[in-house]
């Protein structure tokens, strides 16, 4: 599923957040919103050359 569609009930605050992808990979971001998480998500797909709509989860560390 797609980053807004995994974080649909998360209120995004600034803190460290969770993002399970791919069945059993997982990596943290720190984001003061949800657009500045789906821009570091974005940057980070591309980087490993993932889809973006690869997410299980997000979650507040």
């Amino acid at each position: 599923m797609t980053l807004e569609e995994a974080a649909e009930d998360l209120q995004v605050n600034p803190g460290d957040y969770n993002i399970g992808f791919m069945g059993d990979d997982e990596t943290q971001f720190t984001a003061c919103s949800l657009q500045d998480l789906k821009e570091c998500w974005e940057v980070f797909c591309a980087d490993e050359g993932i889809s973006e709509d690869c997410v299980d989860y997000v979650v507040a560390a």
